[in-house]
């Protein structure tokens, strides 16, 4: 065993040489994410940011940058998307229209967007969001109430997972 946590908010990693691995806690009193750095080989390591909460929003997320220098996070829904420093401050801020949870956020690989999945007015949508502030929207899933995607490495693909009410399979070759 590593480490353990009876207050797990969740974890991510950035993308080599970096190898910085962080750990998502919530505190006591649910009002600070506290993140902390760890080695998935190792141990937990130093804290590195605490970033405040409303202790009565579940929905919130963060993701870390592919180079293990930034954050971002959506504190609550009609919230804008933050990206902060491995210190928790403030960098920039982008309002994402009509955002609503459904998913995790995730980095572009080439760390210049993120893939933030939403729903609004009875349908899902995967969008994303670039450093500038544009929005645009990549998927409608419109029987859906979850739309998400994760890009691959080298940034070339993403992988995109949806609900519906009527279900199809797709196949996709040489991906």
């Amino acid at each position: 065993m590593i480490l353990t946590t009876s207050r797990l908010e969740g974890f991510d990693c950035a993308k080599d040489p970096s190898g910085l691995c962080l750990l998502v806690e919530r505190s006591d009193d649910r009002k600070q994410a506290i993140i902390t750095a760890f080695d998935p080989l190792e141990e937990r390591g130093a804290e590195l940011a605490r970033i405040a909460l409303d202790p009565q929003v579940d929905s919130w997320v963060l993701a870390l940058s592919p180079n293990g220098k930034r954050l971002a996070v959506i504190r609550s829904p009609g919230s804008p998307l933050e990206i902060l420093s491995l210190k928790g401050e403030l960098l920039q801020q982008i309002k994402i229209p009509e955002w609503s949870n459904s998913g995790p956020v995730k980095w572009a690989a080439d760390g210049k967007g993120l893939f933030v999945p939403s729903t609004a007015h009875g349908e899902a949508s995967l969008i994303y969001v670039n450093l500038r502030g544009e929005v645009h929207v990549l998927r409608r899933n419109r029987e859906g109430d979850y739309s998400t995607g994760a890009p691959s490495p080298d940034g070339k693909h993403i992988a995109i997972v949806g609900t519906a009410q009527s279900r199809n399979f797709w196949m996709m070759e040489k991906f």
